[in-house]
């Protein structure tokens, strides 16, 4: 199976690039996996193969620019993940750029309550879903993802101070519970030919958990 890694705009999940072959680690997990992943630069001479192409190499690491751009990595026309670049390059060594990221499920961690929330009775999915929703689009309302309305006939009486804590301390207040549930972030591609052209996001919930078909018997 073709396995690619991409490049594409944060915001939009629009793809500007695929990247070329890279090493490296690329982690998923509730919570939000990590990966950092080597890029070559080696490759990027002039046409002459004796001098470094610095005009590419600048593009190459505004190509990985943290905090704008993301990676996406693909199995066929599979969307296997998506990670968040934190980490703009600040050097060269060895002819690679070393980049470092966070899957989007990761980011409520980064975000403190910027709102103060109070709930009486409510569905655990309803205060989940505004959670995530003001996690992901409360600093920049152009964030492209879908957050569903669900139900999950479990309610919480629960209240939260503007500052008291991160968007994942509140999740975790009421999904961690044994009548709790999942969540995560999946994707879809779309796609031009054998080239992803964009990544579309969006939430899925699991009460009490997330569970997925599998066509493996064990026997």
């Amino acid at each position: 199976m073709d396995v690619k890694l991409w490049v594409a705009e944060a915001l939009t999940g629009n793809v500007v690039g695929e990247l070329p072959a890279v090493s490296g680690s690329l982690g998923q997990r509730f919570g939000g996996g990590t990966c950092q992943v080597t890029v070559p630069l080696g490759h990027l001479t002039q046409r002459d193969s004796t001098e470094v192409d610095w005009p590419a190499v600048s593009r190459m690491i505004g190509l990985v620019t943290g905090g704008k751009r993301t990676l996406i990595l693909t199995a066929g026309s599979a969307v296997l993940g998506e990670w968040l670049l934190m980490e703009r390059p600040e050097s060269i060594s060895d002819d690679t750029v070393t980049v470092q990221g966070i899957e989007w499920d990761g980011y409520p961690a980064l975000r403190s309550l910027h709102a103060s929330y109070e709930y009486t009775s409510t569905d655990q999915l309803t205060i989940a879903r505004t959670l995530l929703t003001d996690a992901f689009q409360g600093w920049q309302e152009t964030f492209q993802i879908t957050v569903p309305t669900a139900t999950s006939g479990v309610r919480r009486t629960v209240s939260w101070r503007t500052r008291e804590g991160y968007y994942s301390d509140a999740l975790d207040e009421i999904m961690l519970p044994d009548d709790g549930f999942d969540w995560r972030v999946e994707h879809t591609g779309t796609w031009s030919g054998e080239a992803l052209t964009k990544v579309t996001r969006g939430v899925v919930f699991g009460s009490p958990a997330l569970s997925r078909s599998t066509s493996i018997v064990a026997s």
